[in-house]
């Protein structure tokens, strides 16, 4: 089975990816079938090896690829092994394929070459990763500092994403920061002072 996740938000895709990875973990407790293959650095022969060494466990393999998008000929090689290995229908193999950052632009440059892309968004489990929109990110944000048990008020919460903006990775460095201070403050919440003063704007 392949799972192919992709979009600019590739904080959320690796959230998903860890979830994924944790699920597989709560079932396949040893992690002996779990492979993490970055196609910059690696080939398609790691791709074999991690898919077809039979196991003596009797598990599932999880393969977990980065990186898939950059090189018409690598592109070539992974659809037709996708193809060739019927990956799509192995019930033994859950595949992950992330679309790193730039992945998008990859994608169209090479869009009508490898084919690639075509080929798993047809036949792989899909989900895609847009940027927030401006709700969407404020109850982000909110649910992770509920999680720590701090709160933030309005005038602080926009003049963060004014600040930082759809960056997850950076909003969530931002917030550990502002949570610390709120925390040790003992109020429990971010203040439009707090932004100002810890979060450089882009």
């Amino acid at each position: 089975m392949l799972i192919f996740l992709y979009g600019p938000d590739t904080y959320r895709i690796k959230e998903k990816t860890e979830e994924i990875i944790a699920e597989y973990k709560k079932k396949y407790s040893s992690g002996l079938n779990l492979t993490k293959i970055d196609m910059s650095e690696k080939d398609i022969s790691d791709l074999r090896a991690a898919t077809e060494v039979v196991s003596m466990f009797f598990e599932k393999k999880l393969v977990v690829l980065n990186n898939i998008f950059g090189t018409i000929s690598k592109e070539k090689e992974l659809l037709d092994y996708f193809k060739d290995k019927k990956i799509v229908d192995d019930k033994g193999v859950v595949m992950v394929i992330k679309g790193d950052a730039g992945a998008d632009k990859q994608d169209k440059k090479s869009k009508g070459n490898s084919g690639l892309r075509d080929f798993l968004t047809k036949n792989a489990k899909c989900q895609t990763f847009a940027y927030f929109n401006l709700l969407q990110l404020k109850k982000w944000i909110n649910g992770c500092l509920e999680s720590e048990g701090v709160k933030i008020n309005e005038k602080a919460l926009l003049e963060l994403i004014d600040f930082v903006g759809n960056d997850l990775w950076q909003m969530k460095q931002e917030l550990l920061k502002l949570g610390a201070l709120a925390l040790n403050r003992g109020n429990n919440v971010i203040e439009e002072k707090d932004v100002e003063n810890l979060v450089k704007p882009k």
